[in-house]
């Protein structure tokens, strides 16, 4: 998967999904990447998109990427 800008997302980048808020990939379910705390056997039925733990710790669901979702950082 590709943020809007064209560059690879990747598990652990930092993103900012809303303008006030920021998160961590987690899951990147198109792909079938999961990081350690979020297993594929849990998440998989989603079936496409990727899930961000949000600072506050919420759970976020972005089926489609759009302009909105913007990397702050990579690791």
């Amino acid at each position: 998967m590709k943020y809007f800008s064209g560059q690879t997302i990747q598990l652990g980048d930092r993103v900012r999904p809303w303008e006030d808020k920021g998160g961590t990939i987690v899951c990147i379910i198109a792909d079938g990447l999961f990081s350690d705390e979020f297993s594929q056997a849990d998440w998989a039925f989603l079936q496409k998109g990727l899930l961000i733990k949000m600072d506050d710790g919420q759970l976020i669901h972005c089926p489609e990427i759009d302009e909105d979702l913007i990397l702050l950082s990579s690791q």
